[in-house]
C-alpha cells in the first residue's frame, strides 16, 4: 500500500502532497514518509499510532472478517454500534453506504474484502516498525484522536509524542474511533487549521465542511 501511495503522489505534477489517513490510511502514510517512499509536507494521523490497544484492534479485525449479508441498513448500523466500548449515534442512510454496498441477491455487504481482512497480523512487528518511521518524521506532524477511541488510547498518544517530539496533538471531544464520521465539523476544523499553518506557498486550498446527519 505504501508503494500504490508512491505511484499515486509521482502523479501529482511534482508538487508535494500533505498526507491525512485514518486508520490503515495513517499507517500506510506514516509508513511510506517515514521509510521514505515518498516526500510530503504534512502529515496527519487520525486515530492510528504505533502503539494500539491489542484487544480492540482483535475485536475489529474479528468484525471485519465476517463475511455474511445483511437484510437491511438497521441491521448495519446494529453491527457497527455492537463493536463500539460507548453508545454512537445511529448513522443515517447516506452514511452507511458508505460502508456497504448492496449485492445482486439484495443484501447489504461491506466494502472490504473479507479475503483481506483475514491476513494474519504481527502487531509487535508492526509497533516496532512503525515506531521506526515515527522516529524518523521531521514534516509537520498531527496526532487526531477521537477521546472515546478504543484502539488508540492516551498511553499510546503519549508514547507516539516521545517519538516524535515535534508533533502537534488533537484530542476531539464526543467522538470515537470513527472520529470523521462521528463529529465531522469538529475533526475538519481541526485538520484544516493544522494544514493552512503548514501549507507550502504554492497551495491554494479548496475545501467545504459537511457535517455528517
Amino acid at each position: 500500500m505504501a508503494r500504490d501511495l508512491e505511484c499515486v503522489a509521482a502523479m501529482l505534477d511534482g508538487r508535494t502532497p500533505a498526507l491525512v489517513g485514518a486508520g490503515m490510511g495513517g499507517s500506510t502514510s506514516l509508513l511510506a514518509v517515514g521509510e521514505r517512499y515518498l516526500d510530503a509536507h504534512a502529515l496527519v494521523l487520525v486515530n492510528i499510532a504505533p502503539q494500539t490497544q491489542s484487544a480492540a484492534v482483535t475485536r475489529l479485525q474479528s468484525f471485519m472478517r465476517q463475511p455474511g449479508g445483511f437484510t437491511a441498513l438497521d441491521d448495519v448500523d446494529a453491527a457497527l454500534q455492537g463493536i463500539r466500548d460507548r453508545p454512537a449515534r445511529s448513522l443515517n442512510a447516506e452514511g452507511l453506504m458508505r460502508s456497504v454496498r448492496r449485492c445482486d441477491d439484495g443484501k447489504y455487504r461491506w466494502h472490504w474484502d473479507p479475503g483481506f481482512a483475514a491476513w494474519p497480523r504481527d502487531l509487535a512487528r508492526r509497533e516496532s516498525r512503525l515506531s521506526k518511521c515515527a522516529r524518523n518524521l521531521s514534516l509537520p506532524t498531527q496526532l487526531v484522536r477521537g477521546q472515546g477511541s478504543e484502539v488508540v488510547s492516551e498511553a499510546g498518544v503519549q508514547a507516539f509524542l516521545r517519538l516524535c517530539p515535534h508533533a502537534e496533538y488533537a484530542n476531539v471531544s464526543g467522538a470515537g474511533h470513527p472520529v470523521a464520521g462521528e463529529t465531522n465539523d469538529a475533526f475538519g476544523d481541526t485538520v484544516l487549521r493544522f494544514l493552512l499553518r503548514h501549507a507550502r506557498t504554492d497551495w491554494t486550498p479548496s475545501y467545504r465542511t459537511t457535517a455528517c446527519a
